[in-house]
């Protein structure tokens, strides 16, 4: 079928589809793009980067104009308001693969306008112009610009703004037709963009409230834009580039995802996010996106009456949108109110599951946690943990019944507010099986004492069992002991490890059937006021 617009020329780059998504700052990071860039992206940009920021070129600003291959073209966004600043920065981030260098004068975040950079520059268009031809000469690649209409509804100087930038050499300008001052709030006036597209030759990107794909086709022939940049509204809902692009192409507009679709890649953004980043990270960088993939899956009014706030304890409904399956609970550590709790199960060889529990307000659903859980450990599932521990608990080998019986209630539990029948039964297990030296339990307050061949005392307040990620070898077990010790202070590396040595060959010693069923042990030495010292070591490697 034929194209139904052209492709997007910016300098020599052949853009195509016409679609750009937008810079968003703490949201477009490299693993959003490369997940969003196959649904139909012609051209990705990275969040705003400082340029005097890149001056000191920390660990954290580096990685924001990271790209994954899959970002070509890729343009790399950048905010300041010193002309000579940007146009270092501009050279520096060319030099690390940018094709596209993007000047900020259109966000209105008072972290960036307070100090003259994004929008803020609007109020002075000489000072624009000046940065715009610093980094035009600082580099042998397009130059493009994003602004918005003007500081205020009485400052509009995007006609005159526009001029500079194409007088400058800038490549092509994106506007988003609003000033500084709305932020967010009221429509973008498109009839804007349709003026600029009239005042200036070079190519013209128009932005703001695309949410539907025939909407932005139609404002896109109505302002004769030559591409369209595409923000908020892909938050959650990727699929708007993929119907925007079909139609692009002259196709008709692919459907509207399943709820069951919106959460399958749900999962597979988390799982990538987590991959990439690591959870510490990812976790709640991911809370924003999964409220807004859930958008519209979870309807408020399948709730049921009974969950009026009379009952003391807050009142549960699984349910997802048009479900049959409701099941009603209750959850004394919450406060009274109307919850969800919803389940995900990502398939393949590594299954998760990623439990949703949100709250509603005012008719609307929020996010009250998020809990990712992996499905397997070494290829084997909870229910095989489970029955495993039963075998070694009647073969005397009490510590690794008791690590087992913890691993299958960390696969089998989806969060630990969750219980049933079949839990509570584990639970009963688990604790029966406590080993006699810790038949009290283990922490903090009641460590595990076990003394070396040399006298020395290590106070372990934690046990549990850990993916082994060392290992490699064919036929090992890869599952580690995780084992916390408690110590005064860390000190220097070099002692800090011999400790944590000593404290796992102590620990075998103790109990030597640990060596049976485990790869290693990983021991996390934890100090008051202080980050912990990790060692992982195998058991070939523990005397």
């Amino acid at each position: 079928m034929p194209r139904t617009v052209a492709p997007l020329q910016i300098g020599p780059l052949e853009v195509w589809p016409p679609l750009v998504l937008a810079p968003m700052s703490g949201v477009t990071n490299m693993t959003m793009r490369a997940l969003y860039k196959p649904f139909g992206l012609g051209l990705t940009v990275t969040e705003f980067v400082s340029s005097n920021a890149l001056k000191f070129g920390s660990k954290r600003t580096m990685a924001m104009i990271d790209r994954h291959p899959s970002e070509r073209p890729g343009s790399t966004q950048l905010w300041g308001d010193d002309p000579q600043t940007m146009a270092q920065a501009a050279r520096l981030v060319r030099e690390c693969g940018a094709d596209v260098v993007d000047i900020n004068f259109g966000c209105p975040a008072p972290k960036v306008t307070k100090t003259d950079g994004g929008s803020a520059c609007l109020r002075d268009p000489q000072r624009c112009e000046a940065i715009m031809r610093a980094v035009v000469e600082a580099v042998d690649c397009p130059v493009t610009m994003k602004m918005r209409l003007g500081w205020s509804e009485n400052d509009l100087v995007y006609v005159d703004v526009a001029k500079r930038a194409q007088a400058a050499g800038v490549a092509a300008v994106t506007l988003h037709a609003r000033t500084a001052k709305q932020f967010y709030k009221g429509s973008a006036d498109w009839a804007h963009i349709a003026r600029l597209k009239e005042a200036i030759d070079i190519p013209v990107i128009g932005n703001g409230d695309l949410d539907d794909a025939h909407l932005a086709m139609r404002r896109m022939r109505e302002s004769g834009v030559d591409g369209i940049m595409l923000g908020r509204a892909t938050l959650g809902n990727p699929w708007l580039i993929s119907q925007i692009a079909d139609l692009m192409e002259g196709r008709e507009a692919s459907a509207t995802p399943t709820p069951a679709d919106r959460l399958r890649f749900c999962l597979v953004h988390y799982r990538t996010m987590v991959d990439e980043l690591g959870e510490a990270r990812a976790v709640p960088q991911m809370r924003k996106h999964v409220a807004l993939y859930l958008k519209g899956i979870l309807d408020a009014s399948t709730l049921t009456k009974t969950a009026s706030g009379a009952n003391p304890d807050a009142q549960f409904f699984c349910t997802l949108n048009k479900s049959a399956n409701e099941a009603e609970f209750a959850i004394p550590q919450l406060p009274p109110g109307k919850y969800a709790f919803a389940m995900v199960r990502m398939e393949g060889s590594n299954p998760w599951r990623l439990s949703l529990l949100l709250r509603q307000e005012a008719g609307q659903w929020l996010l009250a946690g998020l809990y990712p859980k992996h499905l397997t450990a070494n290829g084997h599932d909870g229910l095989w943990y489970w029955k495993e521990a039963r075998t070694l608990s009647t073969g005397k080998e009490p510590w690794n019944a008791w690590l087992y019986f913890q691993e299958a209630q960390a696969l089998l539990m989806p969060a630990n507010f969750v219980s049933s029948t079949h839990l509570d039964k584990l639970q009963t297990e688990l604790t029966s099986a406590l080993p006699p030296a810790i038949s009290g339990g283990i922490g903090p307050d009641t460590p595990l004492v076990v003394k070396a061949a040399d006298g020395a005392e290590f106070r372990f307040t934690a046990l549990s069992v850990q993916d082994a990620p060392l290992s490699n070898a064919a036929g090992s077990t890869p599952l580690d002991v995780l084992a916390h010790i408690k110590v005064d202070s860390i000190g220097d590396g070099a002692s800090a490890r011999q400790r944590n040595v000593a404290a796992a060959s102590a620990l075998l010693a103790a109990h030597p059937e640990l060596r049976k069923s485990f790869h290693g042990v990983w021991v996390f030495a934890d100090a008051a006021g202080q980050n912990s010292y990790s060692t992982e070591l195998a058991m070939s490697d523990i005397k």
